[in-house]
C-alpha cells in the first residue's frame, strides 16, 4: 500500500517537475533555500511543543534549543520570529481548548492502492466551534484567497469531517508566519534612507531612524504612508470554510487526483506560472530541462542533495 501525504499530492498538482526535484532532495548550493526548508520544520516543531504544553514559553524555547542539534538554521532569527508571534497572539489564545497537535490521519482512497495521509498542525476549540490550524512558514505573506483552491487545505477539512468526524468543526485557519523580522530601512551612500517598499521595515523604525539622523520627514511622507498602508507584513491568518457541496465534489474527484499523482507517464508541466516567479529554487534547472540542456551538469554544479528535511 502506497502512502501519499496530502502535501505530496499538492506539490504534484502545483508542479510535477518541482515535486520530482524535491523527491531527489535537490537544494540550491550556497543559498538560503535549504536553510529555509529546515527553518519551516523547526518552526512547526516549536509551535507544536508550545501548544501541546498549554502555551508555555519555556516549552517553545526548549524545543528550539533541541532542534539546534538536528541541523543548521538561523537560531537567532527564528527565535525573534517565534517570540514576536507569541507576543502578537498569546493574549487572544489563552482561552483556547487545545485538542491535539501534529495529529496524523490516514484514509484508504477507494479504487486505488493509496493511503492518503494528513497531519494536522493544531486542532483547537473556541467559543464558535472547533478549528484546524495549518502553520505556514513563508518568505512572502500570501494574498487573501490565495489558498482557496489549495488541495492540501481542502484535504485537511475533508479528513477532519469524514475520517476523524470532529464535532462542531467550523473550518480551517491558515496561519502564515514570515521568517523575517522588521529592521530599519537601508541608509544610502548620500546619507538618505532607501524608500524601497519591499524592505522588511515598519513605520516605527523609519520614524526612529529619521529622528536619529536628523532627516527631513517630509521627504519620506509617501514612503511612510505606503508602509503604513501595507499593514501587517509578518503574520497573516485567514479562515477557510468549505460548503458540504464543495466537500462532496472533493471526495468525488479524490481518486482521480491520487491516480494522476501516481502516474509517471503524464507529461511534466513546462509552462511558467506565477508560482515559478514566487521564489522557486528550481527555476533555472527547469528552464534547462525544458530546453534540452545539460540537466545532469547543472544538478551537480548548482545543487546538493539534502536528505531527511521534507
Amino acid at each position: 500500500m502506497l502512502r501519499l501525504h496530502v502535501t505530496d499530492i499538492d506539490n504534484v498538482l502545483r508542479c510535477r517537475r518541482k515535486s520530482e526535484y524535491q523527491k531527489e532532495g535537490l537544494r540550491k548550493k550556497e543559498s538560503a533555500f535549504a536553510d529555509r526548508m529546515f527553518t519551516g520544520t523547526v518552526g512547526h516543531y516549536c509551535l507544536a511543543e508550545y501548544y501541546r504544553s498549554g502555551m508555555k514559553l519555556n516549552a517553545l524555547m526548549q524545543a528550539l534549543d533541541h532542534m539546534q542539534t538536528q541541523g543548521e538554521f538561523d537560531y537567532e532569527l527564528l527565535k525573534q520570529v517565534l517570540l514576536r508571534y507569541i507576543s502578537r497572539y498569546h493574549q487572544q489564545e489563552v482561552d483556547y481548548d487545545i485538542l491535539f497537535t501534529e495529529q496524523e490521519v490516514v484514509y484508504k482512497v477507494p479504487g486505488t492502492n493509496v493511503q492518503l495521509v494528513g497531519t494536522f498542525d493544531l486542532v483547537y476549540g473556541k467559543a464558535n466551534g472547533v478549528w484546524i490550524r495549518d502553520h505556514k512558514f513563508v518568505s512572502n505573506i500570501p494574498e487573501p484567497g490565495e489558498y482557496d483552491f489549495n488541495f492540501q487545505l481542502k484535504a485537511y477539512l475533508w479528513l477532519a469531517r469524514n475520517v476523524l468526524q470532529i464535532p462542531k468543526l467550523r473550518g480551517l485557519e491558515l496561519n502564515a508566519v514570515k521568517t523575517a523580522v522588521p529592521v530599519p530601512p537601508n541608509i544610502l551612500k548620500n546619507g538618505e534612507l532607501s524608500q524601497n517598499v519591499a524592505q522588511n521595515t515598519s513605520v516605527e523604525l523609519i520614524e526612529a531612524l529619521i529622528a536619529e539622523l536628523n532627516l527631513d520627514r517630509n521627504k519620506y511622507a509617501g514612503f511612510i504612508e505606503t508602509i503604513a498602508a501595507k499593514g501587517e507584513q509578518f503574520f497573516y491568518r485567514e479562515d477557510i470554510i468549505k460548503s458540504r457541496k464543495e466537500m462532496e465534489e472533493f471526495e468525488a474527484y479524490l481518486p482521480y487526483k491520487v491516480r494522476y499523482c501516481n502516474t509517471k507517464t503524464i507529461p511534466k508541466f513546462t509552462t511558467e506560472n506565477y508560482m515559478c516567479k514566487r521564489d522557486c529554487e528550481y527555476r533555472s534547472l527547469c528552464r534547462v530541462e525544458s530546453t534540452g540542456g545539460n540537466v545532469k551538469l547543472m544538478k551537480t554544479t548548482e545543487y546538493v542533495v539534502v536528505e531527511g528535511r521534507e
